[in-house]
């Protein structure tokens, strides 16, 4: 925090006041301004050159950990329309990028 009021030229505790306000913590705050691209400063209602501090000092400080979990699945359906059934269900489940 201390970097981005030297950086954007605002009092620590202006950045501090709207990080706990939202957060509580200061860790969770940085995890998800790096996890959402920058968009989670929004919610901090700060200035423009604020957010940009946050989020190079977010970039450059915190690594989100990623995990790859791989498995077997086996559906069956009764109906006779199943292999479509199936296939809803999985795309309903699909991530959605936009």
């Amino acid at each position: 925090v201390g970097f981005a009021s030297e950086a954007a030229g605002v009092d620590r505790a202006i950045i501090e006041e709207a990080v706990y306000r939202e957060y509580g913590q200061l860790y969770p705050a940085f995890e998800d301004i790096v996890t959402t691209g920058g968009e989670a400063t929004d919610k901090l209602k700060l200035d423009e050159p604020v957010k940009e501090a946050l989020i190079s000092i977010a970039h450059e400080n915190v690594k989100v950990p990623k995990v790859t979990i791989t498995g077997h699945l086996i559906l069956t359906s009764s109906r006779p329309d199943g292999v479509n059934v199936i296939r809803r269900a999985l795309r309903s489940a699909q991530p959605r990028v936009d």
